[in-house]
């Protein structure tokens, strides 16, 4: 009866994830661009740039030939909607608990939804994530292997994470842990030895995932960081002559030289990675990418010639707007790519005016605020509770922990908001049950 509710409860969660991607307006823009981009080069047939993982792109080039961004937003909501089974079954092996109230938390955590209509990595990250931690939890490892070595060309963030699991959390002590690491890492070193093969043959050095790792330690630990993603470090690179060879150098110097500084930059960096960087929309990542993932419906012909000027593609400029009394109209003749590769490159102009609209503002309030219920309370929770008692919060913590190396924003955490909701529901029953 309990599986028939979860799966009633999927299902609605993943027809609302359909029509919020039907009425949304969202173009690939910023990061999902270079994500499509990549997908295009591998369609035909060129080496993708590996500057940024590749992985979310060769997903996207199997179906990249239906030329459908509609399409793309569907399979994230497909992916959503599974990420969501695993981390309730993920529940069920931890906690014993698979309740109506946590089946509707997870399924429905607005964050999730707003992340399908994106053409950004993190839904399949999530999704990718979830299903490796469940199967590991449930000992089938080649399975977990299998998904922890493709949850890598995503983002390599999770690569410590199989040994936390097995020697911290999961409370099987009898598990052979010969048998453990065999099975897990056979596959992950399959996978990505045969890759850092292939890339030291085409760039003859050594490359594990992709190459921007040492710029993103760089931008996060140089005089100028803020504790987000911020290009002035990257100027002051530049201006100081640092060659990019040596950013990791750089890095461990200024850790050493400013260490008394280190605690006060790492605090703002997990700052930023749980209230976020905009006013407007706060922890809301997903809202602030759909912010600035428009094409502007009208422009002035004050904004179009400029925009013209800088812009690359003009004949898609010329194509998209047509004159009408003074002003330039979005021409909808365009096709879903042409449409994401001008929303792109109009953005990037920094002439376009893109308006904040009330309701977006209203739906990153109510995400943020549970993001923020779900996040400070269990960390309440663990100082009521302690480690010892239960460890599951161990997964998030080392999230955040592993980008206070790098820099902080919300949409690196957002995979690991469901988990916080876990241990969050799942400890307030516990300690309800214990009050009694």
């Amino acid at each position: 009866m309990r599986s028939n509710k979860i799966n009633i409860i999927l299902l609605l969660s993943f027809l609302l994830k359909i029509v919020w991607i039907k009425y949304i307006e969202y173009w690939p823009t910023m990061d999902a661009e270079s994500y499509l981009r990549t997908a295009k080069s591998i369609i035909e047939g060129n080496f993708p740039d590996i500057y940024w993982p590749v992985g979310y792109g060769f997903f996207l080039s199997i179906f990249y030939p239906f030329k459908s961004i509609f399409l793309f937003k569907v399979l994230n909501s497909i992916l959503s909607t599974f990420a969501s089974y695993f981390i309730i079954k993920i529940s069920e092996i931890i906690y014993k608990n698979s309740s109506v109230i946590i089946s509707v938390a997870i399924a429905f955590f607005p964050e999730s939804i707003f992340y399908c209509s994106t053409l950004w990595s993190e839904t399949f990250f999530l999704f990718l994530l979830s299903a490796s931690i469940y199967f590991q939890l449930k000992e089938n490892y080649y399975k977990s292997g299998i998904l922890y070595s493709l949850q890598f060309f995503v983002r390599p963030v999770s690569i410590f994470l199989p040994f936390l699991i097995r020697f911290y959390i999961q409370k099987k002590k009898e598990i052979n842990t010969t048998l453990f690491l065999t099975r897990i890492l056979l596959p992950i070193f399959l996978f990505h030895f045969t890759w850092s093969v292939i890339l030291y043959n085409k760039m003859e050095k050594l490359v594990f995932v992709s190459t921007n790792g040492p710029t993103n330690l760089f931008i996060g630990n140089n005089p100028k960081a803020t504790g987000h993603y911020d290009e002035d470090g990257l100027l002051f690179a530049s201006q100081q002559n640092i060659n990019s060879k040596n950013y990791i150098k750089y890095v461990i110097d200024y850790w050493i030289v400013n260490y008394y500084e280190l605690p006060i930059l790492f605090s703002k960096k997990i700052y930023f990675l749980i209230f976020g960087e905009t006013r407007e929309f706060k922890a809301s990542s997903a809202m602030a990418i759909h912010h600035l993932s428009k094409i502007p419906k009208i422009l002035t012909k004050e904004q179009y010639n400029k925009i013209f000027d800088k812009i690359s593609e003009k004949y898609l400029l010329e194509k998209g707007y047509k004159l009408t009394n003074n002003y330039f109209y979005l021409n909808p003749v365009l096709t879903d790519l042409e449409k994401s590769q001008l929303a792109h490159s109009v953005l990037y102009t920094f002439e376009a005016n893109y308006d904040t609209e009330d309701n977006h503002i209203l739906l990153a309030n109510i995400s943020t605020m549970m993001i923020l219920y779900t996040i400070l309370s269990s960390f309440i929770f663990v100082l009521y509770k302690g480690l010892r008692q239960d460890k599951f919060i161990l997964i998030p913590i080392y999230f955040i922990l592993f980008y206070t190396i790098f820099f902080g924003s919300p949409r690196y955490l957002y995979p690991v908001y469901p988990f916080f909701i876990l241990y969050s529901l799942n400890s307030t029953k516990i300690i309800k049950r214990h009050i009694k």
